[in-house]
């Protein structure tokens, strides 16, 4: 069994935050990216526990919603709401873009919902755990605004799997980058795995934390840098130290 090993993103998926973090995990970052799942993690004191807070750029909405309104809500609603508990977090997350779900949430309204979040994240001193699917180039382009080299206290691409090129570009900006073994499991994954610095990569299950499924992303992580499973967990748990500490 691996030691060190630590989850960059995990989500309770219905289990009791008291399991976090299960056997054989050292730490792990527990993301409650919509409203109804806050209250969730509010109880949680552990350090061993990084607690992150955001809104997912599905937001909930759905093909029925009044996107208008939706937006509205957010505004003068949840993200109030969600600042209120950033004074306990660790880091703002989820939070991003995803090009699938234009037809139901504009990419105009997801730009500007991420965008508010960065602010407060920014206010608050807190790195952002970033969701992209599609739309890298608008990501971009939004990061570039809030980001430069060494600037702010960073972010992390979870289920990183853009190509080398735009890892290549947000490593510039001080990206953190995440991958799971769905992830490494695709080709854009594991270029952009094989591509950033040691100093960059972490590992996660984007689910329940498990010490088998962080051990297999770790093995996956190794064949793909050409290095050993402990110590891809060794700079998996260095980096996660560093970015949820600032």
């Amino acid at each position: 069994m691996l030691e060190r090993l630590t989850d960059a993103h995990c989500h309770l998926s219905g289990g009791s935050p008291d399991s976090l973090p299960p056997p054989g995990v050292e730490a792990c970052a527990a993301c409650a990216c919509f409203a109804g799942e806050w209250g969730d993690l509010d109880g949680i004191s552990r350090a061993s526990v990084k607690k992150v807070y955001g809104i997912h750029p599905d937001a909930g909405i759905s093909a029925l919603d009044d996107v208008g309104f939706a937006e509205e809500q957010i505004f003068s609603a949840l993200l109030p709401e969600l600042d209120r508990r950033l004074a306990s977090a660790d880091a703002v997350g989820e939070i991003g873009l995803d090009a699938r779900i234009a037809g139901r949430v504009p990419l105009e309204m997801q730009k500007r919902v991420f965008a508010a979040q960065l602010e407060m994240a920014r206010a608050r001193g807190l790195p952002a755990v970033i969701h992209c699917v599609g739309g890298w180039g608008a990501m971009c382009e939004i990061l570039r605004g809030f980001f430069s080299a060494g600037s702010g206290a960073g972010f992390l691409i979870h289920a990183a799997s853009c190509s080398a090129e735009v890892a290549a570009s947000l490593e510039k900006l001080g990206a953190y980058f995440s991958f799971g073994v769905r992830e490494l499991s695709s080709r854009r994954g594991a270029e952009c795995a094989a591509r950033v610095g040691a100093d960059r990569i972490m590992m996660e299950t984007d689910g329940g934390c498990s010490a088998a499924s962080l051990e297999n992303a770790a093995a996956s992580l190794a064949a793909v840098r050409s290095a050993s499973a402990a110590e891809i967990a060794d700079a998996a748990f260095e980096n996660f130290r560093s970015f949820y500490s600032k």
